[in-house]
């Protein structure tokens, strides 16, 4: 079967994800000056020191000892397991778009009008 007509359509809409809300229900804490705030101990590796940072202006975390960086989208996927769409479904920052005609799936109209 072709995955094109099998995989949700919509999309991430970035702008309904609270960053600061988000990090806090994960169970961190924002602490220090920023722009690069002190998150906690980075769940992707065994951490000892607090290394996670975390920026409220561009939305990215960062550990300093492993390397591994993201948004919370990536942060979700990475610490849960689950592909995109669902991370951002678990988020509440996904939109799904129509369903589209059999004859649009299969390329039946061509842009800028019908054949």
């Amino acid at each position: 079967m072709d995955s094109r007509t099998t995989r949700p359509r919509g999309h991430l809409v970035r702008g309904l994800i609270n960053v600061p809300d988000f990090f806090t229900s994960e169970g961190f804490t924002w602490k220090g000056p920023g722009p690069w705030f002190d998150l906690g101990l980075c769940p992707f590796h065994k951490d000892q020191r607090p290394s996670l940072r975390g920026n409220l202006e561009t939305g990215r975390v960062r550990c300093m000892a492993c390397g591994w960086s993201g948004d919370p989208v990536a942060f979700i996927m990475q610490r849960h397991g689950l592909p995109f769409g669902q991370a951002a479904r678990h988020l509440g920052a996904w939109e799904d778009l129509p369903d589209l005609p059999p004859s649009r799936l299969a390329g039946g109209v061509r842009r800028g009008g019908a054949r």
